[in-house]
């Protein structure tokens, strides 16, 4: 092999080698493949048989290919797996398993379709190994990933083979051969070149468009523009590789044209055309507003016959995404042509005029990878991936341009320091911006720990009312083994089995059990009508998570009750009926809309004339909503979670009703008896009048404390002594009187001009052009009408209280005195607050009394002062299921944040019942993906004291210890037992300030040796005290300076 030869040469030959590779008899061609790469290949080997158990259960044949010039040990197979297609990931992971176990545990498998595809896959360890190790990977672990790159033998995608082209084996170590396979299966490599790739076409087309507009170019028009047209090309390069259903034993066709490369012909077509810059409004426009909305009406002259009749077959898709928006109209309103110019980026040269264009150089998969499984392509989840380091990087050159700015404004001797520190925050982007994107194993870890929690109580619920039905003499709903208690704990180690369950054969066995105690029925009810919402949900990582989980449970249980339902029905109906997500970013939503469709149609098992009969994708427009979870406004009136339900009116009654049944009907895309489908337009104009009603009602509460804030006033001015007469000795008197007055008359102007405030917002409701406000109770009365959402599960953005808007500071204290009225009577939250600790607050206001709250967020409300009052609350009025952290690995790498993982239950804070549980704070040794597993909760759910394993160390502590050991104490108080007799708990509990406690540096990250110290000093002898005071009762303890030097 030449050395001389360039990068593209050996792509070239790659790509030679790749499409030599017959299918039906691949092993010759991989040889030569593999030979090119310097592996050393075995010319001749018999194949090995091996038989796979479930959930393949059968035989396959093991040929061997080649093996690592340095490594032996390191080798290459094809797996002869005599089916049609490629196999699915559960096929692929029961043979690597195999493989592992019986025959080479550094194996790379080969798998080649018939129809011309072939997937090398990859075991990667997820735990990390020590960098310092020289032997190889030796003991079988179930903590791994399988790796999967695939290839299109005819029409290779230029990053794939420039993964494949990775493997190339150079004269290493063991080791050193590992990482190189590592890096050639790496997908984080594979986003961050995407990543680049893809800004650079996006931020192409903003100026394009900008440049359109000339001199009064709307950039935010512009860059939304952008992002629906690429999200719009996105699905389709995605789903033009969906087949319809197999009819008459015969392979279905490709959804577009029975062509999986369409989009690709499409604009070649185009071009054949000779038509210039009309590819947008005379081609994809039809594409997009006609064929995918079922109005293609074939009249069209410069089409292609194969294109018209494409066309004409399209899949009914509807779902928003392809209907006309705001960001069109604009487009037509501007009179704007979008040049053929943008489309090239994508087909044919990137911007620096590289071949080929952004989305023909990359494979796309329509899977979403799972914590075990992984395809080394574009997929969905990259795409959320992108969006958000795409608006991170755009906040960086923001705060860099503001800091330009403010540095020209300075004197040059403060101007160069000044521009350096802000330079260094603006580089600081993921901060600022206060995102992090949560890796998939923690959020597949919040998933199952909240079901198990919620499903445990419905559980205990069922169980207590089934006892009482048969203590009453009927008889009971379900049969009862033995004698059970009517606790959720009592059913957590069964559901832990079940939904933690790694292997088939585990859920197999859980499942046997639940349906020996009846349960089954009642658990595939409950997961059919579970409600569960992100607050923060960014691109919708933790819905899309939800649904992975609530999928494959529910196919779990259908299978086993003999009720299966078609994939597709079932996914259809989480999303539409069960997921729901709020963000602030409305780039973020569409993004989260265009995850849940994609993974929608993976599993769209349809023939091709279904396809026409009814749309495939949900309107989600009114379940993922754009706007501020924690400070809903109607103009500047504030509407906190609950304020409408003190409303209410017969009328408004009947206004819900009637928002809900249009937002039903728009969701699943269906018309009425005598109209057309419900636009998305009849259903905002029915909330505005919500919003109107509600305004007037306001206004009649305003209006009636008016007359009696008069009458005040005027007994007031009967009692004030007359200014014409002799003024009273009674000085003081008089003073007094004056000063009520005073009071009496601000108050009648701040009623007048709360007057005024709400007619200006219900004149600016009747604008259809205003934004809709976003209200809890309005927005989803469907699941407040029934005492709110079963999860609430999420990532909280991370903004210190520096960065916090004038608004928010000034909102946010109102509502959470509003939520929680009793906690908040006497006390607003510490001014240093982390956005995110109002985000706990909040969330805990949006269940319904058997739900749970799970979050990711730093772990710093643990140890801080501003941590102190969200510590009381939970411990006086929630009940601390878990908090969980990881000393083995950290959850966001970039971020430079250190998170716990906390799972609460719903709070009241009309009694301090939280005083009575148990709290649980967990220290994991090893990575979480070890973690996931049903043994280790069920094990540390049955501790009941500090215990330490060489997985996880866990503290189990009373949360009435808890706030006894975070109350403040009287400077004279000596807390010994021998000099003052200690006050009861309960007095203590209601009498002393909780000034809080260090939970994660004493009971998550404190050594053993710390515990042993401490339960030694606490013992006193019979004429002594014990061993250990506290500091400040020895000396004084004063707060350090601040410095405000953060970085």
């Amino acid at each position: 092999m030449s050395t001389s030869m360039t990068d593209p040469d050996l792509l070239k030959i790659l790509e030679k080698l790749l499409k030599n590779i017959i299918p039906s008899s691949p092993l010759e061609g991989l040889r030569a493949l593999f030979e090119e790469l310097g592996w050393r290949v075995e010319k001749s080997s018999s194949p090995q048989e091996m038989i796979i158990p479930a959930p393949l259960n059968k035989t396959i044949c093991l040929y061997s290919i080649a093996s690592a010039e340095k490594a032996p040990g390191i080798k290459v197979f094809w797996v002869d797996y005599e089916r049609e297609g490629l196999p699915p990931r559960t096929h692929r992971r029961a043979i690597h398993k195999a493989v592992y176990e019986r025959v080479c545990q550094d194996a790379i498998l080969c798998f080649v379709s018939k129809e011309g595809e072939l997937a090398l896959t990859w075991l990667k360890p997820l735990a990390p190994d020590d960098p310092k190790a020289t032997r190889p990977r030796t003991a079988i672990s179930p903590y791994m990933e399988v790796r999967s790159l695939t290839i299109d033998l005819q029409k290779p995608a230029r990053t794939t083979v420039e993964q494949l082209d990775k493997l190339r084996s150079p004269s290493y170590q063991y080791r050193e051969i590992q990482t190189q396979i590592d890096s050639a299966f790496s997908v984080e490599q594979l986003t961050e070149q995407f990543f680049h790739d893809y800004k650079a076409v996006f931020d192409r087309i903003q100026q394009t468009l900008c440049e359109l507009q000339g001199k009064d170019c709307d950039k935010g028009w512009a860059h939304d523009y952008a992002l629906q047209l690429l999200n719009r090309l996105f699905f389709i390069y995605f789903i033009q590789r969906k087949r319809f259903s197999p009819e008459n034993g015969q392979k279905g066709d490709y959804w577009l044209g029975n062509n999986p490369n369409f989009l690709r012909s499409f604009w070649e077509a185009y071009k054949k055309s000779r038509q210039k810059d009309r590819f947008f409004s005379e081609w994809l426009s039809v594409l997009f507003f006609e064929a995918f909305n079922r109005r293609f009406h074939g009249g069209y002259t410069h089409f292609p016959e194969e294109i018209k009749r494409a066309l004409q077959l399209a899949p009914y898709l509807n779902g928003g995404l392809f209907t006309r928006t705001k960001l069109d109209d604009k487009l037509a309103q501007k009179k704007l042509t979008l040049p053929d110019e943008i489309f090239a980026y994508i087909f044919d040269r990137m911007p620096g005029g590289s071949d080929p264009g952004l989305f023909e150089r990359y494979n796309f998969t329509i899977s979403e990878s799972t914590p075990y499984d992984v395809e080394v392509a574009v997929d969905p989840e990259m795409i959320g991936r992108v969006y958000e380091n795409l608006v991170r990087l755009e906040e960086m050159e923001d705060a860099e341009e503001k800091a330009k700015k403010d540095a020209a404004k300075k004197a040059k001797e403060d101007a160069e320091e000044k521009a350096k520190k802000d330079n260094k925050k603006a580089l600081e982007g993921r901060r600022a911006a206060g995102i992090f994107y949560t890796p998939r194993i923690e959020i597949d870890l919040m998933c199952r720990l909240a079901l198990v929690d919620v499903l445990s109580k419905r559980l205990a619920a069922v169980n207590k009312a089934n006892t009482a039905v048969s203590e009453s003499g009927e008889r009971p709903q379900r049969q009862q083994k033995g004698t059970h208690k009517d606790t959720a704990a009592e059913w957590r180690p069964l559901l832990y089995e079940w939904i933690f369950a790694r292997e088939p054969h585990q859920a197999e066995s859980a499942l046997n059990t639940l349906i020996q105690h009846g349960l089954l029925p009642e658990i595939k009810k409950f997961l059919t009508e579970i409600t569960i919402c992100d607050p923060a949900c960014g691109s919708g990582s933790f819905l899309v998570g939800m649904l992975q989980v609530l999928d494959q449970l529910l196919e779990q249980v259908e299978a086993k009750l003999g009720e299966p339902s078609r994939p597709y029905e079932r996914r259809k109906r989480i999303i539409k009926d069960q997921l729901y997500g709020v963000d602030i970013k409305e780039w973020a939503v569409r993004v989260a809309e265009l995850r849940l469709w994609l993974f929608l149609t993976i599993e769209t098992d349809l023939r091709a004339a279904e396809a026409q009969l009814a749309p495939l994708l949900p309107n989600l427009h009114f379940n993922l909503r754009v706007g501020d979870a924690l400070v809903q406004k109607v103009g500047e009136t504030l509407f906190p979670i609950g304020r409408t339900k003190a409303l209410l009116t017969g009328k408004l009654r009947n206004d819900i009703m009637e928002f809900r049944r249009l937002k039903r009907l728009y969701t699943e895309g269906h018309s009425t008896p005598r109209s057309a489908p419900i636009t998305r337009e009849a259903v905002e104009q029915q909330e505005r009048q919500l919003f109107r009603h509600l305004l007037k009602a306001e206004m009649e509460i305003v209006e009636k404390a008016l007359p009696q804030r008069k009458a005040a006033q005027a007994r007031l001015s009967f009692s004030k002594p007359d200014p014409t007469q002799t003024p009273s000795p009674d000085k003081a008197l008089s003073s007094q009187l004056e000063a009520l007055q005073d009071q009496m008359d601000r108050p009648d102007e701040a009623l007048l001009s709360q007057l005024k405030a709400l007619q200006n917002q219900l004149d600016r409701l009747s604008d259809k052009r205003e934004p809709l406000p976003f209200v809890w109770d309005i927005a989803f009365a469907e699941v407040f009408e029934k005492g709110g959402f079963d999860i609430i599960i999420g990532n909280p953005p991370y903004v210190r209280q520096e960065r916090l808007s004038e608004a928010q500071k000034k909102h946010l204290p109102k509502v959470l005195g509003h939520r929680w009225p009793h906690f908040f009577h006497k006390r607003t939250l510490s001014q240093r607050s982390d956005l995110y600790i109002y985000f706990y607050f909040v969330g805990l206001g949006l269940l319904n009394p058997n739900g749970s709250l799970c979050f990711i967020t730093s772990n710093s409300w643990l140890d801080v002062d501003f941590g102190k009052d969200l510590q009381e609350f939970l411990l006086r009025h929630s009940h601390i299921r878990f908090i969980l952290d990881n000393q083995a690995k950290r959850s966001f790498k970039q971020a430079d944040v250190n998170t716990i993982i906390a799972l609460l239950a719903p709070a009241d804070d009309r009694t301090d019942w939280g005083l009575n549980n148990i709290a649980r704070f967990v220290m994991f040794k090893v990575p979480f993906e070890e973690g996931l597993e049903a043994k280790t909760f069920q094990a540390l759910e049955a501790a009941t004291e500090r215990q330490t394993t060489e997985r996880w160390r866990i503290t189990v502590l009373s949360q009435r210890t808890l706030l006894e050991e975070g109350l403040a104490h009287d400077e004279d108080e000596q807390i010994t037992a021998a000099t003052k007799p200690r006050q009861s708990r309960a007095l203590l509990s209601k009498t002393n300030r909780y000034i809080g406690n260090k939970w994660g540096g004493k009971y998550l990250r404190a050594p053993d040796i710390y515990f042993t110290i401490l339960e030694k000093g606490r013992v006193g002898t019979k004429h002594a005290s014990p061993l250990l005071v506290r500091l400040g009762d020895i000396a004084e303890v004063r707060r350090g300076f601040t410095t405000g030097a953060n970085e």
